[in-house]
């Protein structure tokens, strides 16, 4: 009879998930939530209302790159990029929402000021 030695050999790998929560999706999450959190300043503060989402949009694609650097450069489109696609897609409809809110109360206020049609 024939011996066969064997050899086993285990390698135990562990991610650090915490890194990715803390450093992308904590600070995505709470300037989404300052970006809604703009529909709720009154209408007729549009240049804080404005700002204050553009600014959410302009961290948001700072973060991005900052994040992008740290991953390694694949050819497909990975959960990182349609994670952040779909914050920047959503603050930029909230943009979209704040000039169509400001342009039509501004056409009410002239019909109503200056009677017009």
């Amino acid at each position: 009879m024939r011996k066969i030695t064997k050899f086993i050999f285990s390698i135990e790998i562990t991610r650090l998930y915490m890194n990715q929560m803390l450093n992308t999706f904590l600070p995505t999450i709470l300037l989404w939530s300052l970006a809604y959190f703009t529909l709720f300043i009154d209408v007729e503060i549009f240049s804080d209302r404005f700002i204050g989402t553009i600014t959410t949009l302009l961290v948001q694609v700072s973060l991005l790159s900052s994040i992008n650097d740290d991953l390694p450069k694949t050819s497909y489109f990975k959960f990182m990029d349609l994670w952040f696609l779909w914050y920047t897609t959503f603050i930029f409809a909230i943009i979209l929402f704040h000039i169509i809110l400001y342009s039509s109360s501004c056409d009410w206020l002239n019909r109503v000021l200056y009677n017009r049609r």
